[in-house]
């Protein structure tokens, strides 16, 4: 056992055999640069894509905001009033006079006429 590794790791001779002189077996730069290429592609369609087209949909979600839907802006629900550039003035209780501004960032959800949360969508 410690000849071979004397042998691999001390012995000039072994270590010079194994050493590739330069310019030699440099390959295809293209073939190298494959593994890299494969495992960005894989990053790319498992986690980058999915989290662009939630966020956009988000930004749909969050621009078809209008009076009187119902919404969950951060744990707090309630029904919006007005929308004024990117504040939304919302109704979160009975009484007409307690209403509170919500930045249009902060808004997580919209609840549908028929309870259930997401935008409207048209069935299949």
């Amino acid at each position: 056992m410690w000849d071979l590794i004397h042998a691999l790791f001390f012995d000039s001779n072994v270590v010079h055999a194994m050493a590739k002189g330069a310019g030699e077996g440099q390959g295809n730069f293209l073939l190298q640069m494959a593994p890299f290429a494969a495992v960005f592609a894989i990053v790319y369609f498992i986690m980058i894509r999915p989290q662009q087209k939630k966020q956009k949909e988000h930004q749909n979600l969050l621009s078809s905001i209008k009076p009187g839907d119902n919404i969950v802006a951060s744990g707090i629900f309630g029904e919006v009033i007005k929308v004024k550039d990117n504040i939304l003035t919302v109704k979160v209780s009975d009484d007409p006079k307690i209403n509170i501004r919500v930045g249009l960032n902060f808004v997580s959800e919209v609840i549908r006429k028929d309870g259930e949360l997401g935008p409207e969508k048209e069935k299949k």
